[in-house]
């Protein structure tokens, strides 16, 4: 049985896998909890990572040290830094950045001095090939997906980010969770579902997409995984 992992930030954005397809047990190490779920020929290891680039890259390498998943995925729920992403619509990281380091995007190596901190990581290429065959009812976007230790609310900053960047989406943990999977060549992707705007409005609309972002996130990657068979590529 192949094993792969399943992380989010927060207990939320994974509701539908464990409603759908409730851990069998759960194995404890330092913080956090790791569960384990059947799906077809896969045994997948989920897990809350906790929200924050920290937390997540402490999560993801316990994660792989201990359990050594074969593939990793991310989902949950984001900011969307594009007029094109809509609250609902789902975004999927062709490449992932840290936009609060200092010089971000200006490397071109990810070994660089910063280990990857200023370039950006490039997501496992066949995973989003598959991704891309997937029939989808819900708009699907593919393109750079930006990370920071903290809130975008602000129609300034979601301006500066997109247009120096070129980014879709922004939250505070996919490009630390790439970075740990690219450092331990580990193929991975990140699916997150836009819950908000990232601007001044960024509170009212969560009230509105939050939960629906949430479970669309969730349920487009079980499809995916259930569709799909996942093969050991880099």
């Amino acid at each position: 049985m192949k094993r792969i992992a399943i992380v989010s930030a927060w207990e939320p954005e994974l509701t539908y896998l464990h409603q759908h397809y409730p851990s069998e047990r759960v194995e404890k190490r330092a913080a956090w909890e790791f569960h384990f779920h059947s799906i077809n020929d896969l045994e997948i290891i989920s897990v809350i990572t906790g929200v924050g680039k920290v937390s997540c890259a402490s999560c993801v390498q316990l994660l792989i040290s201990e359990f050594q998943p074969e593939q990793l995925f991310m989902t949950g729920i984001c900011g969307s830094l594009s007029d094109k992403v809509k609250n609902g619509h789902i975004v999927v990281a062709l490449n992932t950045l840290q936009h609060d380091v200092t010089a971000a995007g200006s490397g071109e190596d990810s070994f660089n001095l910063y280990t990857g901190r200023t370039a950006a990581i490039e997501t496992t290429k066949s995973l989003v090939k598959r991704m891309k065959k997937m029939r989808s009812y819900d708009p699907v976007h593919f393109g750079t997906f930006l990370s920071g230790d903290q809130r975008i609310r602000s129609a300034e900053m979601r301006y500066l980010l997109h247009t120096v960047y070129g980014a879709l989406a922004v939250d505070q943990e996919v490009a630390a969770f790439a970075y740990v999977c690219h450092m331990n060549k580990k193929p991975f992707l990140c699916l997150k579902v836009a819950s908000d705007q990232a601007n001044d409005k960024t509170a009212e609309e969560q009230k509105v997409y939050k939960m629906l972002a949430c479970e669309r996130a969730c349920e487009y990657l079980i499809a995916f995984l259930r569709v799909h068979e996942i093969t050991k590529t880099h």
